[in-house]
């Protein structure tokens, strides 16, 4: 098969989700439960994981909700946290490049392939993104939660970054990091990229089980792959 467009997820795949969400989110729980175990998260990792997808307009709240659930907050502590995150909405919109994705970019801006962007990132930290790293700009399509009614596992923004892209999904690959990346290019008939990248010791199993086409170490693999398929 011959491959036309690759869709790129953002946290996690592109952007350092550590930096843009687990440090900032933790040092705000730890602001009000100072005894706060992080190791209730890390054991509840694929609860937070299911979470991650669904409707867009609820997909942030349903997962800051079962992560404070999962820290045993009190219904006070998590709507002084709330409140806390709602004031300092900024501070989440950090964007730091995974390692590996210079490279990536460099190599899609000589490709062949039409490149697109499906995230469930908002708008304003894409903004904020393409103010950094403003190389990225050479990407045609863009599609955030604000884009779509259902985030992934939904492949709503999969088809519609295709349909503007001019390409048909099954000659379409996703590069993600999680099993609802794997779930929305799967159900568009496309080819599914998955990455376990720094989370890959949780996350790997829940990626095997969801049978991605190809499963990768990091994004310098991804290169090596897109390479071989170019060529085919």
């Amino acid at each position: 098969m011959v491959l036309e467009a690759v869709l790129l997820d953002m946290d996690g795949t592109i952007i350092d989700l550590e930096k843009r969400w687990v440090e900032p989110l933790l040092s705000m729980v730890r602001e009000v439960k100072p005894d706060f175990d992080i190791k209730n998260v890390e054991d509840h990792l694929d609860e937070i994981i299911l979470k991650a997808g669904g409707k867009s307009k609820r997909l942030v709240f349903n997962t800051l909700w079962t992560v404070t659930k999962i820290a045993k907050l009190t219904l006070f502590e998590r709507l002084k946290l709330f409140k806390k995150m709602f004031s300092q909405k900024e501070v989440f919109r950090t964007v730091e490049l995974i390692d590996g994705a210079d490279d990536l970019i460099e190599y899609l801006k000589s490709s062949k392939y039409k490149i697109g962007i499906v995230t469930t990132a908002g708008e304003k930290t894409m903004d904020s993104f393409f103010e950094r790293y403003p190389e990225f700009d050479f990407i045609e399509v863009v599609i955030t939660r604000q884009s779509v009614h259902h985030t992934k596992p939904d492949p709503e923004g999969v088809k519609k970054a295709c349909k503007l892209l001019g390409v048909s999904s099954k000659k379409t690959a996703l590069i993600g990091d999680l099993p609802t990346d794997i779930q929305a290019i799967h159900r568009a008939g496309g080819i599914a990229i998955a990455v376990l990248g720094k989370y890959g010791n949780y996350t790997k199993g829940f990626l095997d089980r969801k049978n991605p086409d190809y499963l990768v170490k990091d994004l310098f693999e991804v290169i090596s792959l897109l390479k071989t398929l170019e060529n085919n």
